[in-house]
């Protein structure tokens, strides 16, 4: 009787004791630097944003918090892909955004990762909305005004993007579909944001869709004149452009997003923890004063929250890939 005790004890334990011990080294959590990948190009409110991010979790946790920026492209990739095949202990992270865990899913063929299968999310970190932007030149001064434009005027007006599948290129399709126009897309390279910049303000291009840290110097100067944001609602920064809800109340806008996630089977204290550091972080006021002018809207959701936004992610997107019929190269 006593040895049944003892295994009875010791099977019990060794249930128990895991996650005490989860729970324990979540709150000693780090003991060593931590990494977080960045898939995103230099320059842009994403990498600024990652950049106070890891700053200010620096100072916090005690310990250095490095950005190894891989940029975009085959460099990216890998990198995620390292992220993906790491040990799920916390001090491997990757900060990306809808190309990096969405949009590659339906352009690509073979990917060497699966987001739904190789990552915790750990935090949907911050959003910044896109503004519906045109050449001066451009004779309407309302989303409908283009509308009817556009409609008298097939294949007249060009939009741009950075590429076929890009978050520019998803906008442009969709609204197309949303409002039976024929606007000629022009697809840049990945790289090439300055190029369209140039092309836009010479008038060679018509239509842009732009964050508004990519946008807000230009405004003041009249090179271009924006429509529209496309959001639920008005933005702070700019309330008097409309939002684009107001003149097409069923049209539902894609908007940038960032945020951080880690490897698979990342223990869940580990992922709360991480989760609260980051919300922390992107909300104290230092990071706050950094980030605002550029639009950036501070979310720092939870792991359970972020997960969820990912499948409808995946799934709103995908329905648009299928409509279009973007197939995966």
């Amino acid at each position: 009787m006593k040895k049944l005790r003892g295994r009875l004890f010791l099977s019990v334990a060794a249930v128990a004791v895991p996650g005490i011990f989860s729970s324990v080294s979540a709150q000693s959590f780090p003991t060593k630097p931590i990494t977080i990948i960045s898939a995103v190009p230099t320059g842009g409110g994403g990498d600024t944003a990652v950049r106070v991010l890891a700053a200010k979790m620096s100072t916090v946790l005690g310990k250095t918090v490095l950005v190894d920026t891989r940029g975009s492209g085959g460099a990216s990739v890998a990198g995620v892909a390292l992220v993906a095949h790491s040990a799920p202990d916390g001090y491997s992270l990757v900060w990306g955004t809808s190309g990096t865990f969405v949009t590659s899913k339906f352009l690509f063929r073979t990917m060497p990762y699966d987001t739904l299968k190789d990552f915790t999310p750990i935090s949907l970190s911050i959003t910044q909305p896109s503004f519906f932007v045109a050449h001066p030149s451009v004779p309407a001064n309302t989303i409908r005004e283009l509308i009817d434009y556009a409609r008298a005027n097939p294949g007249k007006l060009t939009y741009v993007s950075l590429g076929v599948g890009s978050i520019h290129n998803l906008i442009g399709e969709s609204f197309k579909q949303a409002t039976g126009t024929d606007i000629l897309h022009v697809p840049y390279s990945a790289s090439g944001l300055s190029q369209v910049w140039a092309d836009l303000i010479a008038g060679r291009v018509q239509l842009f869709f732009p964050s508004y840290a990519n946008l807000r110097q230009l405004l003041p100067e009249k090179k271009v004149k924006a429509l529209a944001v496309l959001a639920e609602s008005r933005y702070k920064h700019e309330p008097g452009v409309p939002s684009i809800k107001e003149a097409l109340p069923d049209y539902q806008p894609l908007t940038s997003w960032w945020g951080v996630l880690a490897p698979a089977n990342l223990p869940k204290p580990l992922a709360e923890r991480l989760s609260t550091e980051i919300r922390n972080a992107l909300n104290d006021p230092d990071s706050v004063s950094k980030l605002d002018p550029l639009g950036i809207v501070n979310v720092g959701s939870t792991p359970e929250k972020f997960a969820a936004f990912l499948k409808e992610e995946i799934d709103f997107v995908g329905g648009i890939a299928g409509r279009l019929g973007i197939k995966p190269e």
